[in-house]
């Protein structure tokens, strides 16, 4: 499929571009629902300009990134990255502490043991303990608590309260009870 987008103005608009990249992606959008297709059709924005004076504004997108627009250009003129954690062992992410410890929670947080993993990563998140963020604590056991798979909840508060400080029974209790899954 191929499409044209054909958009008529007679008032120059700094940020036209982006407004055609948003049309572009609701066309495509539509295409991909209507045809039950995982290919993208091309569109082909055009726009048609009779104002008073000359157009004034570039048309590409990428100088409205402004001082990144090289970065920009570097960026979206390549494929996406891509971190495959099932390809990263472990101990290859150990050294980064704080992405190190959310990576492997990541990479294992349904694995079929969650409490033998929930050990392992606590011990990372006890060496965070000591730098004193609390906050990326909690947030680590929420995200434990919401997407991975915890049989016994009573094991599961047991084994944090021992290896860490900052959260009490009370806390993990309440994170349990008001998680969303």
């Amino acid at each position: 499929y191929f499409y044209a987008l054909c958009e008529h103005q007679s008032t120059p608009q700094k940020l036209m571009p982006f407004r055609l990249l948003q049309y572009t992606i609701a066309i495509q959008k539509q295409h991909l629902e209507e045809h039950k297709t995982d290919v993208l059709p091309f569109v082909y924005p055009l726009l048609v300009y009779a104002g008073k004076r000359p157009y004034s504004y570039s048309m590409d997108l990428l100088t409205l990134f402004g001082p990144h627009e090289e970065m920009a250009r570097q960026t979206w003129g390549t494929p996406y990255q891509l971190i495959d954690l099932t390809q990263v062992p472990d101990e290859e992410l150990a050294p980064y502490l704080y992405f190190g410890t959310m990576a492997q929670m990541m990479k294992h947080i349904r694995d079929q043991d969650a409490l033998a993993f929930l050990g392992h990563i606590l011990d990372f998140l006890k060496k965070i303990e000591k730098t004193g963020e609390s906050g990326y604590i909690k947030r680590s056991i929420s995200y434990f608590i919401e997407a991975g798979n915890i049989l016994d909840g009573d094991a599961f508060i047991r084994l944090v309260t021992e290896k860490l400080a900052t959260l009490k029974e009370e806390d993990i209790i309440c994170l349990l009870y008001t998680s969303p899954s």
